[in-house]
């Protein structure tokens, strides 16, 4: 499957036209991983949002000295978004669980495209509250299944 037909079955994507689709793949770059590798090491620099191709990936959180998972997510899944918006380092690891496959795009190269057209930018930041705002939600229902 092509970079754009990925993209637009994304849901993160699910609002751009074919012409913004385009201009996001330009700044696409692919990354394989094979199973069991690290894709991002909590507490490091953030610097891309991940849509899986290809695979699954586990993201994990240390906590009180245990490794908590936080979601298994497979083709189609983007994970690295908070990325997008700050510098602070990365909230949780990512492993590959088996070969994958991934498009990152970088934070520098995305902020060019959005700084150069304002529709996209208004399109894609709607996209990245909504997938907050569903990830915010499932963590509260977790946190409330605890007690």
């Amino acid at each position: 499957m092509d970079t754009i037909a990925i993209l637009r079955d994304t849901p993160f994507f699910k609002s751009l036209d074919d012409t913004e689709l385009d201009a996001v793949a330009k700044c696409v770059v692919e990354r394989s991983y094979g199973g069991g590798s690290l894709v991002i090491q909590e507490g490091a620099p953030g610097d891309a949002l991940y849509l899986v191709r290809k695979g699954k990936v586990r993201v994990e959180k240390e906590a009180a000295g245990k490794r908590l998972t936080l979601a298994e997510l497979g083709p189609g899944q983007a994970f690295g978004e908070m990325s997008l918006v700050s510098s602070f380092p990365t909230s949780a690891s990512v492993t590959a669980l088996e070969d994958s496959e991934l498009l990152a795009i970088g934070r520098l190269d995305l902020n060019v495209l959005l700084n150069w057209n304002p529709i996209l930018a208004a399109k894609m930041w709607r996209s990245f509250t909504e997938m907050l705002s569903v990830r915010l939600r499932d963590m509260n229902e977790r946190m409330l299944a605890l007690k």
